[in-house]
């Protein structure tokens, strides 16, 4: 599976899918408001399919409100990362483990992650969600990325977006008076 928009957002799909069982499960609501937080690469969710996906979800009434913000430089060295570090290296470093499959590593990481915080699936194929949102072609994304020009002007890209209908926009997005 490459690393692209498309496995991505699968993968958030996967784990919106858990999330919609979990809570099902323990009879409770699911969040009005869905923040994911990722890596500062237009490569993965930080494009047009990326932000089309988060749109879908806003329109198909998953969620009120979805945002998705990058993580700041240096943010592997948080204790989120590092644990997992840790986790997936004892994991694939016990002495006579082989990991020649995929079913391997899911194992391998399940055995030494007997809690619910940390599960390992193998996702089988991944949804081609740039053709999917084809029909909006015409939702163009602008400035979202920090170009040398951007620079140049002493312009910042952002590294936050929230997507939210129109009639919920005073419920959701707060209006600071700092802002033009």
């Amino acid at each position: 599976i490459g690393k692209d928009a498309s496995s991505q957002i699968t993968l958030v799909s996967l784990a919106l899918e858990r999330l919609q069982q979990w809570c099902k499960a323990h009879q409770v609501n699911v969040p009005q408001q869905f923040v994911i937080r990722h890596d500062n690469a237009s490569g993965e969710l930080k494009n047009a399919t990326g932000f089309k996906f988060l749109m879908w979800l806003v329109m198909k009434d998953v969620f009120a409100v979805a945002e998705c913000a990058q993580f700041v430089p240096g943010h592997s060295h948080w204790k989120a990362d590092r644990e997992l570090r840790r986790r997936v290296g004892r994991a694939i470093s016990k002495p006579n483990r082989a990991l020649e499959r995929p079913e391997d590593f899911v194992d391998a990481i399940n055995l030494e992650t007997k809690d619910d915080a940390v599960k390992a699936i193998k996702v089988e194929a991944v949804m081609d969600w740039k053709k999917l949102f084809e029909p909006w072609s015409d939702v163009e994304v602008h400035n979202h990325v920090q170009t040398c020009h951007m620079t140049n002007k002493a312009i910042r890209a952002p590294h936050t977006f929230r997507f939210v209908k129109r009639k919920d926009m005073a419920k959701y997005v707060a209006i600071e008076s700092h802002l033009t």
